[in-house]
């Protein structure tokens, strides 16, 4: 199966490393599985044959930020080797880094930079209701509560005529 290597940077390879964790994956599992997700739906079908197929001068691609930019990219410590990659999922990263005009390397770190942000958002939500967890006190047992649930429920009269027979 084909293998790419990537230039990445430490804060986004230690995020790879957890979430790959996380999800009891390798990281090159994970990666491979999250930029084939990141195509899922995205392109319609012979999508990607449509490149280059408008001869107009207009037609550019917009440049695309750089985000490896300063990395040392002969430091292995920047280094992700990524093994098992399934062919039509490098043929799509090559066919989005071609229309980008970019590498591929360069398309797979955009991919994972979308997911953590949207994964942020996501993450800081959950912090936030984590901090709830235990906010509510009361003297009273489990049991208590629970019975004082129960007692002050009331019957409901809305549907008496008829409707739910």
């Amino acid at each position: 199966m084909p293998q790419i290597s990537l230039y990445i940077d430490e804060e986004t390879l230690k995020k790879i490393e957890k979430a790959a964790k996380i999800e009891h994956l390798s990281i090159s599992k994970w990666v491979g599985n999250n930029i084939k997700r990141s195509f899922e739906g995205v392109y319609p079908k012979n999508y990607f044959d449509l490149y280059g197929s408008v001869k107009d001068e207009t037609m550019v691609a917009e440049e695309r930020a750089v985000y490896n930019a300063g990395i040392k990219e002969n430091d292995p410590n920047y280094v992700l080797n990524i093994g098992d990659i399934d062919k039509r999922l490098l043929e799509s990263l090559k066919n989005a880094a071609k229309i980008d005009q970019t590498s591929i390397s360069d398309e797979i770190v955009y991919i994972m930079q979308s997911y953590f942000n949207k994964r942020q958002t996501v993450e800081n939500n959950t912090t936030e209701w984590l901090k709830l967890a235990g906010s509510w006190e009361d003297e009273r047992s489990v049991e208590e509560i629970i019975a004082d649930i129960k007692n002050s429920r009331t019957e409901n009269k809305r549907f008496d005529d008829g409707l739910f027979d």
